[in-house]
């Protein structure tokens, strides 16, 4: 939502004449334009915290710049009116609160126009009126770090470059530690800061820290070697180890079995007049596809005098059951022999296969900056699959089907053997 400053009467300046409005921005109190010029710029601060790039990263650091250039500002301004000011610092708080509306409108647009935004915070800063040889930090470095992961006996470089840094030795805090003072330049700095203190888990960590550049000493103070300081706040974002989350679905085809029951009847009884029959009963699937499981035969017997049977020729596609008997007496008129048998039943499960197409989570787990995941699908007839890559940010990325995104690509071999999650490195994807 874009913030209107009025602090200058220009909403008034609508509705009167130019001389007018000039006369009403003129009595507007210092203090409460400075607070407010402040204000927007801890408002853009604020807008930035999600943002996980190396321009929202400078952006950040060109605002916290301003509110400390505000502040070494308000000492000798509060208690003044516009109108006292002089043309320089006058086109400065006109131009600057323009410019932050501006910021605060694209960023609300998405962040699309980075370059534009930095450009802009780049040149609210550059316009800051000052002394002669009064210190002005300008950049510091590096703006972000990868979370720090040694054992804490680390030291991590911060640069801070500027002009007329040479007045005396700067001291430079970082989160709850003081850095120590390598290098010292007109134009640059050097400190070494414990590297304990540049570590993100989760989310970004923004690490504030303080500035205080000594002045240029009149003579007064160097007789009595008092020093006066002014403060910047300074800030380097740590970034987890951690890119983003992902998870991996995917449609693919299963086989299923379609299963049915079979029965069959098996064996003989011996006509008269016969010693001996052996009668043997084949048995075979319903039809293309389907197979016997063999474990399944059951056979039970109905009727059995003076017989033996047995499986034969046992096979997913059929088997077969023998089946003898013997008669019992002598076939003369008019006596008759007793007829042996041996007869039953069989039954059996047949299946036959089938193609079906189900969901199925392949992967999930945390993608780190730099380092590709491999998703095994060696063994998958794979139809088609989703790939959601949930992002520090709480943005998604959404892959249906191979492509590339800010931070992140998706890819899958040819012989569809394995899916790839290639994270971009970390200074790729802040450059986005």
């Amino acid at each position: 939502m874009k913030r209107h400053f009025t602090g200058m009467g220009l909403a008034i300046a609508l509705s009167i004449s130019a001389t007018q409005a000039h006369a009403v921005a003129n009595t507007v109190a210092m203090g409460g334009l400075i607070q407010q010029t402040e204000q927007s710029a801890s408002n853009i601060i604020a807008d930035l915290d999600n943002v996980v790039n190396a321009r929202a990263f400078q952006v950040r650091t060109e605002m916290m710049f301003l509110i400390s250039e505000l502040n070494a500002m308000s000492g000798e301004l509060v208690g003044k009116t516009f109108g006292e000011l002089d043309e320089s610092q006058k086109s400065f708080f006109e131009n600057a609160q323009i410019r932050l509306d501006e910021i605060d409108t694209m960023i609300g647009n998405g962040f699309d126009q980075a370059d534009d935004i930095v450009d802009q915070a780049e040149h609210i800063v550059a316009q800051v009126p000052f002394t002669k040889k009064e210190p002005r930090v300008r950049t510091t470095a590096p703006t972000y770090l990868a979370s720090y992961a040694g054992d804490g006996n680390d030291s991590t470089v911060i640069t801070i470059q500027g002009s007329f840094l040479n007045h005396g030795e700067p001291i430079l805090t970082m989160g709850t530690a003081q850095c120590e003072l390598k290098a010292h330049a007109d134009n640059e700095a050097m400190f070494l800061c414990p590297s304990a203190q540049f570590v993100a888990f989760d989310n970004v960590n923004h690490i504030a820290g303080t500035l205080n550049v000594v002045k240029k000493r009149s003579w007064w103070n160097k007789l009595w070697g008092k020093k006066d300081y002014k403060d910047y706040r300074v800030a380097t974002t740590v970034v987890p180890e951690k890119m983003a989350d992902f998870t991996v679905t995917a449609v693919v085809n299963t086989i299923e079995f379609e299963t049915r029951k079979r029965q069959g009847k098996w064996g003989h009884v011996n006509p008269h007049c016969r010693r001996h029959k052996t009668t043997v009963t084949s048995f075979g699937p319903t039809g293309e596809g389907w197979k016997i499981q063999p474990e399944t035969i059951a056979l039970r017997k109905s009727n059995s005098r003076r017989g033996s049977h047995r499986l034969e020729n046992v096979s997913e596609n059929g088997f077969q059951v023998r089946a003898s008997a013997k008669n019992r007496g002598d076939c003369i008129w008019p006596t008759r022999d007793a007829r042996g048998a041996e007869e039953g039943y069989v039954t059996w499960v047949e299946k036959k296969p089938k193609t079906v197409p189900i969901k199925e989570t392949l992967g999930e787990g945390e993608l780190t900056w730099g380092k590709d995941m491999a998703i095994d699908l060696f063994d998958k007839d794979l139809v088609g699959y989703k790939v959601i890559v949930t992002k520090i940010t709480g943005d998604e990325l959404i892959f249906i089907g191979e492509g590339s995104r800010d931070w992140a690509t998706v890819t899958v071999d040819a012989n569809q053997t394995s899916l790839l999650l290639s994270p971009k490195s970390l200074k790729d994807a802040m450059a986005l």
